[in-house]
């Protein structure tokens, strides 16, 4: 009956766990949030458990010798699956490359933590959070140049307004990587897209100005749209 209750203090605490690091992934929307790192945690921490007493329960309690490390390891290399379906390669760029990390981490806290080691779980959470929460602005700031994002800014005076939105993209500090320009020849309205690299409360100001600047009829970001906001008169 103890033993029934150990395992089960241990499969919550491990979707506890997980739980608390799927969030704050999840705060940030990224492709695996609270469900699937608490699922993989909890995953994880039965496998263990399972390892280290199910060829014992079902020997009936003879003195036989089982090695626990041997299921879990399957999962450290098998989680790589689940991680690599959750990395998204697209227009050159790598997206929740962190998201599959931290999904691959929470299966190590969800195995230590179906071992029994409750401090080791509890502490490797602490600083999965802090890493996952708390360094993401630190990069931005020594490394602006590593993050990437695209800008689709339709126009309605055409070529007339390119360069308007290429000078604001100049003063901005952002660096600009590509720039593509789409126009019909006798249409009025344009398509500027443009990809470039800066912190994200850059591309917030950025894209602020943009909304009342004479001509643009609409900004997209990060999949997001943002309408114009039309100054009262």
């Amino acid at each position: 009956m103890n033993l029934e209750i150990e395992i089960v203090k241990r499969l919550l605490m491990a979707a506890f766990l997980g739980g608390l690091i799927g969030a704050e992934r999840g705060r940030r929307n990224r492709g695996a949030g609270l469900r699937t790192h608490a699922v993989v945690c909890t995953a994880s921490a039965l496998i263990m458990i399972v390892s280290a007493y199910g060829g014992f329960s079902m020997m009936g309690g003879t003195d036989v010798h089982f090695d626990p490390t041997r299921m879990a390891a399957q999962v450290i290399s098998g989680i790589g699956f689940l991680g690599a379906g959750i990395i998204i390669f697209r227009k050159n760029q790598v997206r929740n490359l962190t998201t599959a990390a931290s999904v691959w981490a929470v299966a190590g806290v969800g195995l230590s933590t179906g071992a029994g080691l409750y401090f080791t779980s509890i502490v490797a959470t602490i600083i999965l959070c802090v890493i996952l929460s708390l360094l993401k602005p630190l990069e931005m700031k020594l490394f602006p140049e590593r993050h990437i994002n695209n800008l689709k800014i339709e126009l309605s005076n055409g070529l007339d307004g390119v360069k308007a939105v290429a000078d604001k993209l100049k003063n901005s500090g952002l660096k600009t990587i590509a720039l593509t320009v789409k126009h019909s020849q006798g249409e009025k309205t344009g398509e500027l897209r443009v990809q470039a690299a800066g912190q994200e409360d850059v591309f917030v100001k950025l894209i602020e100005d943009l909304q009342h600047m004479p001509g643009i009829e609409e900004v997209e970001f990060d999949g997001h749209i943002y309408g114009v906001h039309k100054d009262e008169s």
